[in-house]
């Protein structure tokens, strides 16, 4: 005897249990002898307990009915194409990470709601997707992978701006994961810059071990990491700061030729309009992932980028200038180089200080090397060149330098006059030295900028100068 309530059946002739809804119309599954299952085709229905997803091309589901306590089964199959399944953003997966769809062509999932909006799901792969094995990507032969503080590829640009307007440096880097011309895949990096013809692109990379390879340059392109074996389905790039947050994500692209594939570029840029230099560094993280059927979604590598940018609109002395600086009232005389090199070992809270036009100890503030700067370098008297046109020097008549439209551009304030021969230098201890040459050719070199408080004086090769 079948017992029903209502018009339904809840247990027939045979004692099989039947489905039992409560008041509210929520199904709850408890036991039927061939329950129903479903076929959908994008659209997942909380009324309906269980349900059967054969897909036919890459889907995007949503869903409809879920309210608080409701949940589905869901029988998903990719086929042996591999479709990729998309779903809302009101689904979380267990462990905060949704399935790689990939690996598998047959998924059990079961979502349970909490509400509308909060969609609790795990699925579970049973088919191993075209009969291989869901395992990582091969890891070929990458030159470097990130770790430490070591550097893969850094791109470093300078410009030297015109008076007035000061300059922009802008570097970068252009990464590639393309097919490979005789099967394969292959990522490639080519650095970006935009500086002067002459003030220097350098453009380095780098292997595990941080040792740098000779400089290359800008739009030349360097192969990081190539495997032969796997025609990859698709690519894809992430750029992220080292603290992981994505900047960037070009998705996968299919990767079809040795041109196709995910393409990103990334760059710093710096501009200064006043004296001395402004220097940016930016890090970035590059991860790099690949896509193949029978494989999981695999980061194959991730590497260390840096773009170095230093727009330059500077008053600058050469290396072997002296500078004269003071320890405990003590003056004593020392290279620039040397100098700088005791600025960049200093201790945390060391000052370094200078004598001023007064003989006064003066702070550095701030003390810059340049290397292969092109300019305008001038010798005084025969000497040998020491200093570009810009910087000034203190006259009897006055601050003076060697190239006037430089010079006013960067020192606006200054009331600068054109340096010439017969004009009559200051030097430290009241010493004086009349100019009878003046010469300056162009040339390439590492130069040094030195920031000073007080009144922003300082003595070089015992001439009284100015720093901004």
């Amino acid at each position: 005897m079948a017992i029903k309530v209502g018009a339904t059946t809840v247990i027939d002739n045979d004692r099989a249990m039947g489905n039992i809804a409560d008041t509210a119309g929520n199904g709850c599954f408890i036991y039927d002898s061939a329950p129903d299952l479903t076929s959908i085709t994008d659209n997942i229905n909380f009324t309906t307990p269980l349900q059967n997803a054969v897909m036919s091309g890459d889907t995007t589901y949503t869903e409809s009915g879920a309210a608080e306590g409701k949940s589905v089964q869901i029988l998903l199959d990719t086929t042996t194409s591999a479709h990729t399944p998309t779903f809302s953003s009101n689904i979380n997966w267990q462990g905060g990470t949704e399935p790689t769809w990939s690996g598998y062509q047959r998924w059990h999932i079961i979502m349970t709601a909490l509400s509308s909006s909060d969609i609790r799901a795990v699925a579970f792969g049973y088919t191993v997707q075209s009969g291989g094995t869901p395992s990582s990507m091969p890891a070929g032969s990458a030159t470097a992978r990130e770790g430490g503080t070591n550097l893969t590829a850094i791109a470093d640009d300078r410009e030297n701006g015109d008076p007035g307007t000061g300059a922009t440096a802008t570097s970068g880097h252009r990464i590639r994961f393309y097919g490979r011309s005789g099967g394969g895949s292959r990522i490639f990096w080519t650095p970006v810059g935009n500086g002067d013809t002459g003030t220097g692109d350098k453009n380095a990379w780098y292997n595990t071990s941080g040792t740098a390879s000779a400089h290359i340059s800008a739009g030349t392109t360097v192969d990081f990491w190539s495997e032969n074996t796997l025609d990859l389905d698709s690519t894809r790039l992430v750029i992220t700061t080292t603290t992981g947050t994505v900047i960037s994500d070009s998705g996968y692209v299919a990767t079809t030729s040795t041109s196709t594939g995910a393409d990103l570029t990334f760059s710093d840029s710096t501009t200064t309009l006043s004296a001395g230099t402004w220097n940016g560094s930016r890090t970035r993280l590059m991860e790099c992932w690949a896509r193949k059927s029978g494989y999981a979604d695999t980061k194959v590598a991730t590497w260390r980028f840096q773009a170095d940018t230093t727009a330059i609109e500077a008053s600058c002395f050469l290396g072997d200038v002296m500078l004269y600086m003071m320890e405990d009232g003590v003056i004593t005389q020392v290279a620039m180089e040397d100098a700088w090199q005791a600025w960049e070992a200093r201790r945390k809270g060391t000052e370094h200080h200078c004598v001023d036009q007064n003989g006064d100890s003066c702070q550095i503030l701030n003390f810059t090397r340049i290397e292969n700067l092109t300019d305008n370098v001038y010798s005084i008297n025969g000497s040998d060149a020491f200093v570009t046109g810009g910087h000034p020097f203190l006259t009897t008549d006055g601050w003076k330098c060697a190239d006037i439209e430089r010079g006013t551009g960067t020192y606006p304030d200054l009331a600068l006059t054109q340096l010439a021969v017969g004009d009559v230098l200051l030097k430290h201890n009241g010493e004086q030295e009349t100019i009878t040459d003046i010469t300056g050719s162009e040339s390439t070199e590492t130069v040094y900028v030195i920031d000073v408080d007080g009144d922003d004086t300082y003595i070089a090769n015992g001439y009284i100068v100015h720093n901004k």
